[in-house]
């Protein structure tokens, strides 16, 4: 499932009698488990996929830019460890593209990169 949002739009099939469509109810609910975010991690692009969590939005800032075909760039990460002296310190380094369309908003994981280090 791609990164993004979702939302579900009821409504009824027809054909339908003259009268019109009958009255319905519909009741939608959505889960979804997903990687956390790790608050020990930053970049100066920002995360525009934590406004999508109650626990970052309110922080949440991105700063995205255009990479064109034949283009490398450099995205910065400073990772802030805490814990204890001697603790090995596994994650995941994701690395999205997004799309804004005037239709929805979309992206997808280009690239998973992971990464350990001990706490010293």
């Amino acid at each position: 499932m791609t990164p993004g949002l979702w939302y579900a739009v009821p409504s009824e099939a027809g054909p339908h009698p003259a009268g019109g469509a009958p009255a319905a109810t519909a009741t939608l609910t959505m889960s979804a488990a997903t990687q956390a975010f790790d608050s020990s991690v930053s970049s100066p692009p920002g995360d525009f996929w934590q406004l999508g969590t109650a626990a970052f939005a309110a922080s949440a800032g991105y700063n995205l830019f255009t990479v064109t075909p034949g283009q490398a760039r450099t995205i910065p990460v400073t990772i802030t460890p805490s814990g204890p002296a001697g603790t090995v310190v596994r994650g995941t380094l994701y690395v999205d593209d997004f799309v804004d369309s005037m239709q929805f908003l979309s992206g997808g994981q280009l690239m998973a990169l992971p990464y350990a280090y001990m706490i010293g």
